[in-house]
């Protein structure tokens, strides 16, 4: 059995699209009966993170042997509506994940221009390697008001994880951004 983590894939399927490449074939998978589960989530491009709101998508057959495993009252009322009502909202899905790209280009540029790397993302968020104690630039970072995810702790000491966010978010975090390393060169 292979399991697919899709988490993203509101946001990798538009990159995929304005790359040319083909995102996912997951679901085609498990319609030809694969043993493939395709897990998703809720607490992306829906924004519904709180809720830890996802599902699956697998062979009835396959779903079988889970349902015996399931948790009773696993999910909520609540965030059982809180998902369909999400998933029925395609245009904030839509504005969320053409933001996310918008704030994608934004951030790779702005970085690139301060000479720092940045790896083309799928994602909600930037990779971008600092060149210097990715920890240490958290700090600072944090000091403007800003907090990013130092990627040390994930053997990549020179790298940080920066979430994309609305525009003026994305100004703010670039501001700080060219304070904390304008410190650094100091």
């Amino acid at each position: 059995m292979v399991i697919l983590d899709e988490a993203y894939s509101d946001f990798a399927e538009l990159f995929a699209a304005e790359r040319g490449v083909e995102y996912s074939r997951g679901i085609e998978y498990v319609r030809e009966g694969r043993n493939v589960i395709v897990l998703r989530t809720f607490s992306k491009a829906q924004g519904l993170a709180g809720l830890r709101l996802g599902y699956g998508v697998a062979h009835p057959d396959l779903i079988q042997y889970l349902v015996r495993v399931k948790v009773v009252f696993s999910v909520s009322s609540l965030a059982e509506a809180a998902g369909l009502a999400a998933i029925r909202d395609t245009e904030h899905i839509q504005k969320t994940v053409r933001n996310n790209v918008a704030g994608a280009k934004y951030l790779t540029e702005k970085l690139a221009e301060m000479g720092l790397k940045v790896q083309p993302t799928w994602a909600n968020f930037v990779y971008v390697d600092v060149g210097e104690d990715s920890v240490a630039v958290a700090k600072r970072l944090q000091s403007e008001g800003v907090i990013i995810r130092p990627l040390a702790g994930w053997g990549a000491k020179t790298a940080i994880r920066v979430s994309i966010g609305k525009r003026e978010e994305n100004e703010q975090f670039v501001a700080a951004m060219k304070k904390v390393v304008s410190a650094a060169v100091q």
